[in-house]
Formats: structure tokens, C-alpha cells, sequence
């Protein structure tokens, strides 16, 4: 059966309000009929469908809005021959507006045809975010095991560790990193890996050191300068590699959604690409609970 989508034309930028907040200087529009197809594409999908409880409640509660960034149809219809950066970005969950923003023009090809499968995946991808800012107790008992599963995976792969680690102490350290930096809590993290790992590696002092200072330079710098992690990507890929090993191992899926970084300080980024390897995962439904 062929997939249904969402017909913009059906909900295209007319009698739209503008939001009480933007997006990086751009206005943003919306609507209760918007609101409502954007329901109706959920529901044409599995994933939807099996969620529906969940985000019809949450786009209730206005924690999920999907919005336009252009409120008339010519400037609409313009828009799908720019050049804008702004157009890569389908999705978003802000802290600041303590919301999930989906973007549909983003999510739209030129003739203004919107994937559900995407519009739903995004939406779902950027909730596992909230989740655990609204609140990360409730969200870590749920991950927990999938955590020690995933981290353990990777710090034995990249430091070359013989044994099953115990990574509880990395854990703590993480939580706390959840959504902020600072010196004193990037100095928890790093004392946590020589704790965790140090009598574990089989690495010489030199490899183990040029490993951990890779990730001291990565966790300390690029969190809060994403430039310099987009123009050094390539530059750590010894670190950033095994990232996706540890997805494997974990899920038994591989990732080929994201270029994973974010996992070094976020821990919801290993929920959220979790939704896209496995969308309807008992876990990811009661991340979903956990939005109150």
C-alpha cells in the first residue's frame, strides 16, 4: 500500500498565528488545522498509531507544535528554492521553550508533500530529549540497563578492555552532565573513565593517554562550539566510530541516522536513536509517559 502523507496544500500557511517565540531570529506560524493533520499523519504510520495515546496527549499539553517558519503561500512555496540552513533542521527539542518544534515546510520536498514515517520519527527522535529534562529520574530508571549495556560496549572497545566494565561511575558522572557543562562537572566525567578504566586497559600508558586526552579535548571543547565539532568530525572518528559499534552491540541494529557525538555528554541521544533503530520499543513508549 502506497504511504499516505501529509498534503501541506491541504494545510498550507493561511490564517496562521504567529508563535510567541522564534527560531533563531525566523517567526514561526501555526494552527489548530495544522495541529490536527499533523495528527492525522501520525496515525497513518505504525510507529503513530502504536504512540497515538501518548502524542495526542503531548500535542495537547503543547509540548510537540508543529509550525511553518513562512505564514503566507507564496513566501511557503519560495522557500523550496532557497538555500537556507534553516531548511536542514526538521525538528528540534529547545530547553529554553521546554517544547519539541517540528518544522513540516523542513519535512516537505519541493512539491510540498511531507514523509509521515519522517515527521513522526523526528517528533518522537527530539521527545526522548524532553523526557529526560522534564524529568531525568523517571527517564534513567528506564534506560539504565540499556545504558550500562552501551557505554560498557564502548569504553572496553575503544580503551581495549578484556573484561566487561562496570560503568556505573560514568553513568553518575553523565547524569549530572545531562543538558550542562561546567569544569567542575567535566572534570567528574573524566575522573569517572580513569576510575572506571584505568586498571582495565590492556593499552600501553602512551595509547591510553593520547585516547583520553582525545576525549577530554572532545567533551570539553565541543559541547558548547558544535562548529568546531562539524569541522573536526572527521579528525576523532577514532572516537566517534566506535559510537556506532556500541549501537550494534546493543540493539542490534546498526545506525545509519546519525553521526554520533552527542553520546559523550547527552545521554538521551542514546534514547533518541534508539527511536530510530526501534520506534516502537516498549522503552521508548514509557519515555513517553515519563513527559508529564
Amino acid at each position: 500500500m502506497k504511504e499516505q502523507t501529509i498534503q501541506e496544500l491541504w494545510a498550507l500557511p493561511t490564517k496562521m498565528k504567529e508563535l510567541p517565540f522564534d527560531f533563531y531570529g525566523y517567526k514561526l506560524y501555526s494552527s489548530d488545522k495544522l495541529t490536527l493533520k499533523f495528527f492525522e499523519a501520525v496515525l497513518s504510520t505504525d510507529w503513530g498509531r502504536y504512540h497515538a495515546k501518548n502524542l495526542k496527549r503531548l500535542l495537547e499539553k503543547k509540548y510537540v507544535v508543529p509550525t511553518f517558519m513562512d505564514k503566507g503561500i507564496l513566501s511557503f512555496l519560495s522557500k523550496r528554492f532557497k538555500r537556507d540552513w534553516t531548511k536542514n533542521v526538521q525538528g528540534l527539542y529547545s530547553d529554553d521553550l521546554n517544547k519539541v518544534i517540528v518544522f513540516i515546510d523542513n519535512n516537505s520536498n519541493w512539491l510540498g508533500v511531507s514523509s509521515n514515517k519522517s515527521l513522526v520519527k523526528t517528533t518522537l527522535h527530539e521527545l526522548m530529549h524532553l523526557s529526560a529534562s522534564k524529568n531525568m529520574a523517571g527517564f534513567f530508571r528506564i534506560m539504565k540497563p540499556t545504558f550500562q549495556k552501551y557505554y560498557s560496549s564502548y569504553f572496553s572497545d575503544i580503551f581495549s578492555c578484556e573484561e566487561n566494565l562496570n560503568v556505573d561511575e560514568i553513568l553518575k558522572a553523565l547524569y549530572s552532565t545531562e543538558g550542562k557543562f561546567s569544569k567542575a562537572l567535566h572534570k567528574k566525567f573524566m575522573d569517572s573513565i580513569t576510575n572506571t578504566i584505568k586498571s582495565k586497559t590492556t593499552l600501553g600508558e602512551d595509547e591510553y593517554y593520547d585516547i583520553f586526552k582525545d576525549i577530554f579535548l572532545i567533551t570539553s571543547s565541543f559541547v558548547t562550539n558544535p562548529s568546531l565539532l562539524l569541522r573536526y568530525y572527521s579528525r576523532f572518528y577514532h572516537i566517534f566510530g566506535p559510537l556506532n559499534d556500541a549501537y550494534m552491540e546493543t540493539f542490534k541494529e546498526r545506525n545509519s541516522y546519525t553521526s554520533p557525538a552527542q553520546e559523550l555528554w547527552a545521554l538521551s541521544e542514546v534514547a533518541a536513536v534508539m527511536v530510530e533503530l526501534l520506534p516502537v520499543d516498549k522503552r521508548v513508549s514509557a519515555i513517553l509517559t515519563n513527559i508529564k
